[in-house]
């Protein structure tokens, strides 16, 4: 049996989230000012706050690096016209990993430094997807082999190795800390379900009660990101926290919201939706492209409620999930 492919394509804008202490969350948009009209999609960041992610206008995916200088493009040579470069994680070095469409119609992985671009294939694979990089350049994705079966994977120096969920009918390996500890989600045949892996066993990482959950982020704290869905029909919810005690993080009730990333601050990077209106939301200090970053605060326990801070108007957009087989 074939198992379901999981690309993950979020549309709309940015918004970054600070736990302080005392406080509630707080919400800021980040957009490119090039864009006149269409969305911008976030899907990894470092300890410096700096995060990729693509855009999408008139119809066609950009990727882009957002750091201290601004927005870069991130755009695969022979990617396909139309389809464009997904950035999908990016380490403090700057190295940013992804997937792009070929003009040939094949999904590959890719690593990116200071415009260098080179493949990351699985060796026999039908298709490859790297979605997380670490400070010591290992990178994890997955890839679908000629039987139609998705595997996850870990590579570093050309080196790949398989990394399978024991039992699962596909597995999909999102993320990976400086320690080596990854996330990521599996398919049993009917649900998906979150796992951490220490390089010896895994752990569950499901958000409790919730039929579909996907672990996406990791930091160095063990602290994991997330978004789970509590019915077949029910919009997605951003979680978050550590296995066993996981919490919601959901900025206006009935909203899709994504949690793609943590640094090792407790900045948490995230995409949500509102429809078609954005609004962007002043803060003390920004987040992005090396900008200060409050202290990572103590885990609240899990159900604990989060409120706006005071003053704020929300960070929001338009987000979706897309299941499709490759």
């Amino acid at each position: 049996m074939k198992t379901r492919s999981l690309i993950f394509d979020f549309l709309g804008c940015v918004f970054l989230l600070a736990l302080p202490a005392l406080a509630g969350p707080t919400f800021a948009v980040y957009s490119d000012p090039t864009i006149a009209w269409g969305s911008t999609v976030a899907s990894g960041m470092n300890n410096m706050g700096d995060y990729v992610g693509w855009n999408l206008n008139a119809g066609v995916y950009t990727g882009f690096l957002f750091d201290s200088k601004g927005f870069s493009p991130i755009m695969v040579p022979d990617s396909a016209s139309g389809v464009g470069t997904h950035p999908e994680g990016v380490n403090d070095a700057g190295q940013v990993v992804g997937y792009y469409q070929t003009a040939s119609g094949s999904v590959q992985g890719f690593i990116e430094k200071s415009g260098v671009y080179s493949t990351l294939s699985f060796p026999g694979a039908r298709s490859t997807l790297a979605f997380g990089i670490n400070n010591s350049g290992k990178v994890v994705g997955y890839y679908v082999d000629s039987a139609g079966i998705t595997h996850g994977f870990i590579e570093q120096g050309g080196v790949y190795t398989t990394l399978d969920v024991p039992g699962a009918a596909g597995t999909y390996v999102l993320g990976i800390n400086a320690l080596g500890q990854v996330v990521g989600s599996y398919f049993d045949g009917s649900q998906f379900h979150a796992f951490s892996f220490n390089g010896v066993t895994f752990d569950n990482a499901d958000f409790s009660g919730a039929p579909d959950s996907f672990a996406r982020a990791i930091n160095d704290s063990g602290q994991i990101v997330g978004w789970h869905s509590d019915c077949p029909t029910c919009m997605p919810d951003g979680y978050t926290g550590y296995s066993g005690a996981f919490y919601d993080i959901r900025p206006v009730e009935g909203l899709e919201t994504y949690l793609v990333a943590i640094n090792d601050l407790g900045v948490v990077l995230g995409d949500t939706m509102l429809g078609p209106t954005w609004l962007s939301v002043p803060t003390s200090g920004g987040f992005g492209g090396g900008g200060p970053v409050p202290p990572p605060p103590p885990i609240p326990e899990a159900g604990t409620s989060l409120l706006m801070a005071g003053g704020g108007a929300l960070l929001l957009a338009l987000g979706r999930l897309r299941r499709r087989a490759l």
